[in-house]
């Protein structure tokens, strides 16, 4: 319940971080508390993270601490370090009630490199993801095999 209490539902939660668990931990999350996952990709510099997160509209920002003095310093978004104590404390909240999503609803809202300008934000519904997840399992994966 605690990222419910960054904003109603659709409220976009940015992630700027390296590889890590928390990385899906926060996703679900985010997703649970019907918000939209907002990935940014680590390696840019903070002012592009920061003209993501302007263009996105996110509410709150999570990230690394090798990522956050830089980015803390480029933006006006609250930003919070994963594992710290902060962080940590919401695991401590009360779980939320199951989520009645709209399955047409923006689920992700991913930014492409900006190879021909500035990055551009593609909005894939949790639909979009379902049947990707389908496809993937219908294609590559035999759900079957033991």
């Amino acid at each position: 319940t605690s990222l419910k209490a960054l904003g109603d539902r659709g409220t976009r939660v940015a992630v700027a971080s390296e590889n890590r668990p928390e990385i899906v931990e926060l996703m679900f999350a985010i997703w649970a508390a019907e918000c939209v996952f907002v990935p940014i990709n680590y390696k840019l510099h903070p002012r592009e993270m920061a003209d993501i997160l302007a263009d996105s509209g996110a509410a709150q920002v999570f990230a690394s601490a090798k990522i956050a003095d830089g980015l803390a310093a480029s933006t006006e978004v609250p930003v919070e370090i994963i594992g710290t104590p902060d962080y940590s404390a919401r695991f401590a909240s009360r779980p939320s009630t199951v989520p009645t999503t709209d399955p047409g609803s923006l689920a992700w809202l991913f930014y492409t490199s900006g190879t021909t300008g500035k990055s551009k934000g593609a909005m894939l519904s949790h639909r979009n993801l379902m049947a990707m997840t389908v496809a993937h399992l219908a294609d590559f994966d035999d759900p079957d095999e033991n």
